[in-house]
């Protein structure tokens, strides 16, 4: 179910950040040394990868949940205000990319695998129980329906000059006092929100075009298949809507 929900068209690293942690919280759950085992192979995986991005997104979606917490999520690195205005100042030098590439980045403190998310918040037991599917995908809808309220904030006009770095923390601080986006931070709340949490997407490109370009159409060249992959890809979306 997790591989599901990371591999959907709409993941972002939001649903993927959820879906992982449901997933760490489930085999805590079992108690076995198996999942456990599983898990801390997890974990020591997630470090090797995980960037800054999903913090800082965290960060710009939900604050207080972010503050609330930052040291239980062992999906992405704690961050500080100045870590984070780090962050997104070198998104913004960037150029606003959609798909910004950071490097990899540490808190100042060191993860802890006893950061596996604690079974102890589980929500109250109902007359007829959830499946593990159904309290994914509410868990998901859930993180999702906190970041269509934030993005809904009004936008500071905050041109102080050409002290990048200033007037982001002057965004921050008034982020953190008033709950209100400045017009960098929306920006790149913006931009994280495409950034795709796998690339399964360009493998469905590349095996979409495995089907375009065989052996009996040799002769395509790139514009050619460019356009027949677009082309494929519309009216499979459009054949997926009329079902």
């Amino acid at each position: 179910m997790t591989v599901e929900a990371l591999c959907r068209r709409d993941a972002n690293l939001i649903t993927a950040d959820t879906a992982i942690n449901f997933m760490l919280s489930k085999l805590k759950e079992q108690r076995g040394s198996f999942s456990n085992k599983f898990a801390e192979q997890l974990i020591s995986r997630i470090k090797q990868r995980s960037t800054c991005l999903t913090s800082v997104l965290k960060y710009l979606q939900n604050l207080s949940d972010y503050y609330t917490n930052k040291n239980e999520n062992v999906t992405a690195p704690s961050l500080d205000s100045q870590q984070i205005a780090e962050v997104i100042y070198q998104l913004q030098r960037l150029g606003r990319s959609d798909s910004p590439q950071i490097s990899q980045c540490n808190s100042r403190d060191d993860w802890d695998e006893a950061n596996v998310p604690s079974t102890s918040s589980t929500t109250a037991i109902t007359l007829t129980p959830k499946t593990m599917a159904e309290e994914l995908q509410e868990t998901i809808e859930k993180s999702m329906s906190r970041t269509k309220e934030s993005s809904r904030m009004s936008v500071i006009d905050s041109e102080f000059g050409d002290d990048l770095m200033s007037v982001i923390k002057v965004e921050m601080a008034l982020y953190e006092n008033g709950g209100v986006k400045g017009k960098y931070l929306l920006q790149v709340y913006d931009s994280l929100l495409k950034v795709p949490p796998t690339s399964l997407e360009s493998e469905r490109v590349f095996s979409s075009a495995g089907y375009l370009c065989n052996h009996l159409k040799t002769k395509l060249n790139d514009d050619t298949l460019d356009v027949l992959s677009m082309l494929r890809s519309h009216y499979q979306s459009l054949k997926n809507n009329c079902k």
